[in-house]
């Protein structure tokens, strides 16, 4: 796999960001010369874009991540429906680089890797900065080009983070399962924890609409509370509960910022049991309440 290695010895030069929204069905990408990095991230919907002889389809949750060559256009070839937050900005040095090894990923705290596209683990946390961003650029009290090319930087960092995370989950998976007793052919306890890990989160991330229970997911699971806690602790750094409310409010900023939904509204649509409680809890995790979020971070740059 080719990979995009990105020089954060110093900050990347933001350009400029924005959200495009289209909702016809005949939507499709104007054809476009690509002078500087381009970074997409899709909220809905599916972006058929084609830059050079190369053909992407991005979907809801995936980033892309475009960079400039002489002669190569972007255009789409497929009508689709599509909302996406887009990000424009240069770097220091960029170079392409075929299967770097693991140390790579690990060996310096100067430079990232990232292949073109691919699934984000946690897109709320990446579209929240983008809104960051977006907003600073739209703030009349506060305008440092510095803060801007920071926060541009953080945005790819957090994409880095969460693409070698998924790796280093992979990884041990493989490993684990080399690993298992060849005689009772199960893959070893570190394999099994990690998918469970892994499976925990997709259910969550699920059912973030509901009120749900820590007892529920072990039910669904089919494990005790205390040890699925366990696991999650151990991948996660969180206890099960604290994971839970984590992702919840993470959605609840998305949503606030992204959206021009109620308090009530967002509140019942993660499956709190009222606003009030909602209120109280965003504000013990975050230090805010969803209205001082939602005014802090609201302003936002929508192109359709």
């Amino acid at each position: 796999m080719i990979y995009n290695f990105i020089d954060i010895s110093k900050p990347l030069e933001f350009n400029s960001i924005g959200k495009f929204q289209d909702n016809s069905p005949d939507y499709m990408h104007a054809d476009r010369p690509l002078s500087n990095f381009e970074l997409i991230v899709m909220t809905k919907g599916a972006l058929y874009l084609k830059k050079g002889d190369t053909k992407y389809a991005v979907s809801e949750g995936q980033y892309l991540f475009l960079y400039p060559k002489e002669g190569e256009r972007r255009k789409g070839y497929r009508p689709s429906p599509a909302e996406y937050y887009w990000m424009h900005f240069s770097c220091n040095s960029h170079l392409l680089v075929e299967n770097p090894s693991p140390n790579d990923f690990i060996s310096t705290d100067h430079s990232i890797y990232l292949p073109a596209q691919a699934d984000l683990l946690a897109p709320e946390k990446v579209l929240l900065l983008m809104r960051m961003l977006q907003d600073h650029r739209r703030s009349k009290y506060l305008s440092s080009l510095d803060y801007a090319n920071y926060l541009t930087t953080l945005i790819l960092c957090e994409i880095y983070q969460q693409y070698i995370s998924q790796m280093r989950s992979d990884s041990k998976t493989v490993k684990s399962l080399a690993a298992a007793d060849p005689e009772k052919g199960k893959p070893a306890r570190h394999s099994s924890s990690s998918i469970l890990y892994s499976d925990m989160s997709d259910y969550i991330r699920l059912n973030l609409h509901k009120n749900l229970k820590i007892q529920d997911i072990a039910d669904h699971f089919g494990y005790n509370a205390k040890h699925l806690s366990l696991i999650c602790k151990e991948y996660s750094g969180f206890t099960l509960k604290h994971y839970m409310m984590k992702l919840k409010i993470e959605q609840a900023q998305f949503l606030l910022l992204d959206t021009n939904d109620s308090v009530q509204q967002i509140s019942a649509s993660l499956g709190f049991p009222d606003s009030h409680n909602f209120s109280r809890t965003f504000k013990a995790v975050t230090g805010m309440t969803p209205s001082e979020c939602r005014t802090l971070y609201g302003r936002k740059i929508l192109n359709q």
